[in-house]
């Protein structure tokens, strides 16, 4: 279908100004009410569902559990009926706002309630499954283009994307699944709106979107990229006109109150980016479908009376966006910056060597890391030598498992990543250089299924003989390895790896936890606190993500890029521009 892009230009910028305080008014009390209402509930069911099946958290070792206990199953399908029911309401209001704003009728929020619930019940069991694939098809983009608030906080956790990306072969597929992702999210754009308005299903909707964009779709979709663009780099000049006046007004850059107020208004300019970013896809979305089909409600006279009361709730809303938003720049702000953050060198320092070789060890001590972590596996005569990998082919190029071979035969084969080679040292070989060094280690336990029923005491021997049982700490996933050598040596530091968790941390007999970024909150550092024991989050390398935490208390921070938590945390101690600031706000999700 062929699109008159200059006239859907024109119609949709001139939906957007004559609607302005509607939309924004509306728009943004649509969001608070659904962030701390809906928010609510959500958290709400979830806490039941761990109740009801008597776990503190899910995680991949009770996820089984979970789901095997009837009143918990039950709660979890009452959990995705409200989640979708809630993401539904989210797009009626937004398309019957657009819809009615086009057609001169009022929108009724009691109307689009009913209209929604209406809607919602209709789907079906058939019709919500596709609803929910068709969000999740949305996850691995960050929900670009029309994303719920409910969304578009999920994300790949970079635990998965960051193996997948080591090799070619997972750089391309990895990157190839994420365009194919774009073009289906691009071609069903019309689906939700579609929906909304008319009384077909939702998988017809689908393909009613697929035939939508089947001709002039390359049009449609550059001049989508137009109104982002220009919506960009009208928010850009608003933020960089902030950054100025703010870098008068605090020219050493570490005044708390200013950086919390600053925060806050780059907050709620980021806030309008999305919500009109979202307004002007569905006004142009609904102007397409009004051209090409009719579809008629009951519409109400539009009363412009009414204008000064739109005012009014523009600026209660306002009062209340700024109210929530500057609570959290004060929460962030007024925390110190914790000069007890450990950095840990993943893997080592992968810019100057192979991962967990001698070279990326002595790459992270010259970065000034406080540890590095290794991965450690147990040879098939009971030695352990250093390697993530449980098969030795993305690195030596051998397609053998290291449980299968003996230490003679693993220690001393060159290994290659990037443009750099090496070997594979032993554990006792990385050990003596780490003391040469003076860096200590934190050292990840990888069993492959095959070891003896001794190896917790195998490891903790190890320990022993290389005399860091004290000075070293050790994590594992597999939490019984973890107990078993805190109960039979306690003096060696113990952690729990988590790569996902939702709800609070377990009563684990270990003396800290691992979390992936994903899975953390401020609430999980807390408990911890409280019970004494550590929170580490891994595998974090981005600075406006490093930046976050070392304003938490977090124990340390796992990462790639050892060098650059060093230098995040020299910006946070001498003077740092508000421009500077601004950079990395921007390069981060909020």
């Amino acid at each position: 279908m062929n699109f008159d892009i200059k006239q859907l230009n024109k119609d949709v910028w001139k939906n957007i100004y004559q609607n302005k305080f509607t939309y924004y008014s509306r728009a943004v009390f649509l969001q608070l009410v659904l962030t701390t209402v809906g928010g609510f509930f959500i958290r709400l069911l979830f806490q039941l569902i761990l109740t009801s099946s008597g776990q503190e958290n899910i995680t991949k070792d009770n996820f089984v559990d979970i789901l095997t206990t009837p009143l918990s199953c039950l709660l979890i399908i009452v959990f995705i009926l409200l989640v979708s029911g809630l993401i539904f309401f989210e797009f009626s209001a937004l398309t019957l706002m657009v819809y009615y704003s086009y057609k001169k009728g009022d929108f009724s929020w009691k109307n689009n309630l009913k209209t929604a619930f209406l809607k919602w019940k209709s789907l079906g069991l058939k019709q919500l499954i596709f609803f929910l694939i068709y969000f999740i098809l949305m996850i691995p983009l960050s929900n670009l283009g029309l994303s719920s608030i409910f969304t578009q906080r999920l994300f790949i956790p970079k635990f998965i994307t960051g193996e997948l990306v080591k090799t070619n072969f997972g750089r391309i597929s990895y990157y190839a699944f994420l365009v194919v992702c774009a073009y289906v999210n691009f071609r069903l754009i019309f689906s939700i709106p579609l929906t909304v308005i008319n009384k077909y299903t939702f998988s017809y909707n689908m393909k009613k979107s697929i035939e939508l964009t089947k001709r002039g779709k390359i049009k449609l979709f550059l001049l989508i990229c137009k109104f982002e663009l220009i919506l960009s780099l009208i928010s850009l000049t608003i933020l960089g006109g902030i950054a100025f006046i703010f870098g008068i007004l605090d020219k050493s850059g570490n005044n708390s109150l200013y950086n919390a107020i600053f925060y806050t208004l780059v907050r709620i300019v980021f806030f309008f980016f999305l919500i009109l970013s979202k307004l002007i896809i569905i006004s142009l979305i609904v102007r397409v479908i009004i051209t090409y089909e009719d579809f008629s409600f009951g519409i109400i006279c539009y009363d412009h009376m009414q204008i000064r009361k739109r005012k009014l709730f523009a600026a209660l809303t306002s009062l209340a966006l700024i109210i929530i938003l500057g609570y959290t720049g004060y929460s962030l702000f007024s925390v110190g910056l914790n000069k007890d953050l450990l950095i840990i060198g993943h893997r080592g320092y992968t810019l100057a060597g192979v991962e967990n070789s001698l070279e990326a060890l002595e790459g992270a001590a010259k970065a000034n890391a406080d540890y590095v972590e290794l991965d450690i596996l147990l040879t098939k005569d009971n030695k352990f030598v250093v390697m993530h990998d449980y098969n030795l082919k993305r690195l030596a190029g051998i397609n053998k498992k290291v449980q299968d071979m003996n230490f003679d035969e693993v220690v001393g084969l060159p290994i290659k990543q990037g443009k750099f080679t090496s070997r594979i040292p032993s554990f006792e070989e990385f050990v003596k250089r780490a003391k040469e060094l003076n860096i200590k280690l934190l050292v990840e336990l990888k069993p492959h299924g095959k070891e003896p029923d001794n190896y917790a005491e195998l490891f903790i021997e190890e320990m022993r003989r290389l005399g860091v049982a004290t000075e070293y700490k050790t994590m594992s996933l597999n939490l019984n390895i973890m107990e078993e050598i805190e109960s039979k040596a306690p003096e060696i530091q113990t952690g729990y790896v988590i790569p996902l968790q939702f709800g609070n941390f377990a009563l684990n007999n270990v003396d800290f936890f691992v979390i992936e970024d994903f899975s953390f909150n401020n609430g999980l550092a807390l408990q911890a606190q409280s019970e004494g024991k550590e929170v580490f989050v891994w595998t974090i390398n981005e600075p406006d993500i490093i930046n976050k935490y070392l304003h938490t208390s977090v124990a340390a921070i796992i990462s790639d890029r050892p060098d650059v938590i060093e230098q995040e945390r020299n910006y946070e101690e001498k003077e740092d521009l508000y421009f500077e600031k601004l950079y990395r706000l921007l390069s981060a999700d909020f």
